[in-house]
């Protein structure tokens, strides 16, 4: 049986969008004669805001009589699994009041994903297992560029500076220039200012997911996943 289209509404797993679609709950191609672009379009949907595509649910009777789901993605089912679940976690990240590195509440989660924004623009995602403490490292004034890691990544991308492994551009060798110095200290206490939002995730694989999935659904200026 071939069910007819139903409208319905669907909020996109990746940006969180909120959009009317269509489906067919099932198709038999052994009586209808769709094409594989209308079986498509027919089976999935596509978020206008951020043109992330999900595949629906569909029973898809083919001619030769075997039932199938389809089409289905090609990601494997136990990673997808991991990262559909991450949007709850996601909206609960950016529903979060504001709060400041310098007056952080009692009920901080140890382990979890922090979010550091000025006003509306979201500039890093971090991730930890002890939250309170490398929020107040990322602006503590003594901090060195080790810890400080996000202020001295402010200070190399808006001075169009790059530390190297080599000697003469490494970080400590940056760091001895008193102009470098100055902007360093001047990026710890902007981030000082910051508003900072977290939320506890224990596990350690849904941990590292979560930083990646709001690093990239923010498009964060300041997150770097480059490999050394």
């Amino acid at each position: 049986m071939t069910t007819p289209p139903e409208e319905i509404t669907v909020i996109c797993p990746k940006c969180g969008e909120k959009y009317q679609d269509w489906y067919r709950a099932s198709m038999n191609l052994q009586l209808d004669n769709f094409d594989d672009e209308y079986l498509e379009q027919a089976s999935t949907a596509t978020c206008p805001h951020c043109e992330h595509k999900v595949h629906l649910d569909v029973l898809v009777v083919r001619e030769d009589g075997a039932w199938v789901m389809g089409p289905t993605s090609t990601v494997d089912e136990r990673f997808a699994a991991r990262v559909e679940a991450l949007h709850p976690k996601f909206e609960a990240l950016l529903e979060m009041p504001p709060v400041s590195v310098t007056d952080l509440p009692k009920d901080v989660p140890k382990k979890g994903v922090y979010l550091l924004s000025e006003g509306e623009e979201h500039l890093y995602v971090g991730r930890s297992n002890r939250i309170r403490q490398r929020l107040q490292e990322h602006s503590r004034p003594s901090a060195d560029h080790f810890s400080a890691s996000f202020a001295f990544r402010i200070v190399c991308e808006e001075k169009n500076h790059k530390a190297t492994y080599k000697p003469e551009t490494s970080r400590a060798k940056l760091m001895e220039d008193p102009a470098f110095r100055e902007f360093f200290e001047e990026a710890k206490r902007r981030v000082r200012a910051m508003d900072v939002r977290y939320v506890a995730e224990d596990e350690p694989i849904r941990q590292a997911l979560l930083e990646m999935y709001a690093a990239v659904a923010l498009e964060t200026p300041y997150n770097d996943f480059d490999n050394h």
